[in-house]
């Protein structure tokens, strides 16, 4: 699997191909600096419609699913796992006083920047699609979306999917599930989306 940028393209490519139900690739791609263009028109007190996250629609049909969702990527950045947000070491007082971050694990800061983003856009749900290196890639989902989607599509069968119990920075505490992507996308229809 590709690395970063390349990543994006692939996994916008496969969601294009899901959401399309295998007819277009091109559908889904990577928003505007990744981003970043979103960003810095937030810092500056303007809006900017649908370039939130990393991916974005590039068709009217695709329009829908980024109405409902801000869709991260990332790929690498070592040995992260789900497990580093049970295991974390807490940050010190003066550390959370200062506004330090970098004990806090990679993951961590990807939920809360992910969190910001779907604040940011009005969505009502934020998704993460990461791959560790030499791994399958997962996407990383509110436990809310995937109760709604078991009560509209049924249960999920996967062999193994992780919850994790995790507080944003300003936001309740919430419980997200990691779940193969494949087998998700598999699972998952697209329509509820619609």
């Amino acid at each position: 699997m590709p690395k970063g940028s390349q990543f994006k393209r692939a996994i916008a490519k496969q969601l294009s191909l899901w959401w399309t139900e295998g007819e277009r690739d091109d559908v889904i791609w990577r928003t505007q600096n990744s981003g970043g263009r979103a960003t810095s028109r937030i810092r500056a007190g303007k809006t900017l419609k649908g370039q939130h996250g990393d991916l974005c629609a590039t068709d009217l049909c695709a329009e829908p699913l980024f109405e409902q969702v801000v869709i991260e990527t990332k790929r690498g950045y070592g040995q992260w796992s789900p497990l580093d947000l049970v295991d974390q070491i807490p940050l010190s007082e003066k550390q959370e006083a200062v506004g330090q971050t970098k004990s806090k694990p990679i993951l961590a800061q990807w939920l809360a920047k992910l969190e910001e983003d779907r604040k940011a856009a009005g969505a009502r749900w934020g998704i993460l699609i990461a791959k560790r290196d030499q791994h399958s890639p997962v996407i990383i989902l509110p436990q809310d979306l995937r109760y709604t989607l078991c009560s509209w599509i049924g249960s999920l069968d996967c062999e193994v999917h992780i919850k994790v119990r995790y507080a944003i920075p300003d936001s309740p505490f919430i419980w997200w599930d990691a779940i193969p992507l494949g087998p998700f996308l598999d699972w998952c229809s697209p329509r509820f989306f619609i």
